[in-house]
């Protein structure tokens, strides 16, 4: 890498574009230096800069896979200009793909990260002469031809995550939780086990005659349904013994694999429920404008309004920052033409924030 004497990098995270987000760098070219490797170099300090800034003290766990061939692929488009009074300075600037950019880094972290997956599998049945509980789960997979189909099937999937799909007996259960607090429950009795299920579930079909297959992919820490999908199945006899069916459940399984990708690659799946009260609105919808700038300037992945009365919206977000890097974000002023400055911590998870130009 050349030696920096000076660099000048601007992202606007407000103005994040379908094209891609904005960026600019300069530095000096040497007499009779090459203008390629100038460039390459440029470029890998806008991947840097853009990295660093959205990880912060973690960015140095993510360093050795950071280099020029690496940030080639994330800049969609760039333009080179001589700047400087005498035209010693390079200045590149163009686009980088940070939506692949966060992607790439959600499923690193999966596979190496603080974010490790830790599946577990559980099977459950409530067709009447076939019932069974996920207890049953361990023995279901070893003694069964559907189980383990289920497990073979799943297994090279989740090894592309970096993770290794346990079936586990810890949970009694005959069914999946309906609730979210259900849900949250059962992720903590599992915790110590694994930090995501990945559920199958067989239950009558009232509505067909027959049986229901339910799948369902559960969250760490507030149990939220990463996946959920249903199928109606033809059964004869034990389902855990339906050999006939595994051409179905191979194409319905291989349907699944990109929700559950999209929910590790695009945040979902360790991302952190946080309030966030803004004060001083001019009106009523004044918080449209900053729910995408909060999923522009990586606070969010999700914003969903819960409610707006007088000057004041209450947002939920999404999130992947912890509490103490939302409030940063915050006083670093990274909005355009607006500021979110903390006005009280009403606890962990929730910040008051007070809207001034």
């Amino acid at each position: 890498m050349a030696k920096w004497r000076s660099v000048l990098f601007i992202l606007v995270p407000a103005l994040l574009l379908a094209e891609g987000l904005p960026f600019s760098v300069s530095g000096p070219i040497a007499p009779g230096e090459q203008l390629g490797p100038v460039i390459s170099d440029l470029k890998y300090k806008a991947v840097l800069n853009y990295l660093q800034r959205l990880l912060g003290p973690r960015y140095d766990q993510y360093s050795r896979h950071i280099n020029n061939e690496f940030a080639e692929k994330y800049v969609l488009d760039y333009k080179v200009a001589r700047v400087g009074a005498d035209k010693s300075n390079v200045e590149v600037s163009g686009h980088l793909d940070a939506d692949s950019l966060k992607r790439w880094l959600r499923v690193t972290e999966s596979k190496h990260g603080s974010n490790q997956i830790k599946p577990l599998l559980l099977i459950s049945s409530e067709i009447p002469e076939f019932r069974f509980s996920t207890s049953e789960t361990p023995t279901k997979v070893r003694d069964t031809p559907l189980g383990q189909f289920f497990l073979s099937e799943l297994t090279p999937f989740f090894q592309k995550l970096g993770a290794k799909l346990a079936p586990s007996g810890s949970l009694a259960s005959d069914a999946p939780p309906k609730s979210d607090d259900e849900a949250r429950r059962t992720m903590e009795r599992l915790s110590s086990a694994g930090n995501c299920v990945f559920w199958i579930h067989f239950a009558p079909c009232a509505s067909c005659g027959g049986a229901r297959l339910d799948v369902y992919m559960f969250g760490p820490e507030s149990g939220r349904k990463m996946v959920a999908r249903s199928e109606e199945i033809f059964l004869s006899g034990d389902p855990m013994q339906a050999a006939n069916t595994k051409t179905f459940l191979h194409t319905f399984f291989t349907s699944l694999k990109p929700d559950i990708e999209e929910a590790v690659s695009g945040g979902l799946l360790f991302a952190r429920p946080f309030t966030l009260d803004i004060e001083g609105l001019n009106s009523k919808k004044g918080y449209k404008g900053i729910e995408g700038d909060l999923i522009a300037a990586d606070v969010a992945i999700r914003v969903t309004l819960k409610k707006a009365r007088g000057q004041t919206a209450t947002l939920e977000l999404l999130t992947l920052l912890s509490p103490e890097e939302v409030a940063q974000r915050f006083q670093e002023g990274i909005f355009s033409g607006y500021q979110l400055k903390v006005a009280a911590r009403v606890d962990t998870n929730h910040l008051v924030v007070r809207y001034s130009k």
